[in-house]
């Protein structure tokens, strides 16, 4: 079984990679990711045989066909749940809307060849931190409020991945599968 989901990377960049390094120093216990394997989750697949990837490579052509490259910008700090009970740290992305339409085609394409359809309504961001206890959380909170909207950059969406996902004790390691442009 291959853990996999499908993903719109964003590049390095220096605003980011700062603000990763501040989450780092914190006296907070966080998991924080490196700046270099930051990417938006347009659908978490959980566990695949790797006979169900070329339905997931086709389902992805067919819906990145329907997309020319387009811009997002990577604005503000937020939290989920909530503020008051913090269990992961995430930035913003803003786009034209392309990417909440590509997340809805890849979802109800995958759900076309056997996939659960997502429950939640998505949400464009990307997971910078997540929080293994709740002490110690003043420098985080400061950093979000610090940053919660302050604008990181620019970069243009001009594919998606299916992304591998192994789970170690330092943290997730992701391994490209598929890599289809848009267009």
């Amino acid at each position: 079984m291959i853990r996999a989901f499908v993903a719109v990377e964003i590049p390095v960049i220096r605003e980011v990679e700062e603000l990763i390094e501040a989450l780092r120093n914190c006296r907070a216990r966080l998991s924080v990711p490196k700046a270099s394997s930051l990417h938006i989750t347009m659908k978490f697949l959980g566990d695949i045989d790797q006979g169900q990837i070329g339905d997931i490579r086709e389902v992805m052509k067919t819906i990145a066909a329907e997309f020319q490259p387009f811009e997002a910008r990577i604005v503000g700090v937020g939290a989920f749940p909530n503020r008051r009970k913090l269990r992961i740290l995430w930035l913003g992305i803003e786009d034209d809307g392309s990417l909440g339409r590509i997340a809805e085609g890849i979802d109800s394409g995958l759900a076309s060849v056997g996939f659960a359809r997502e429950q939640r309504e998505f949400r464009s961001h990307v997971t910078i931190a997540r929080i293994k206890s709740g002490s110690n959380l003043d420098q985080v909170m400061s950093l979000i409020s610090e940053k919660e909207n302050s604008s990181f950059g620019r970069f243009q969406v001009r594919e998606m991945k299916l992304k591998k996902s192994t789970l170690t004790p330092s943290g997730a390691i992701y391994d490209d599968l598929e890599v289809i442009g848009l267009g």
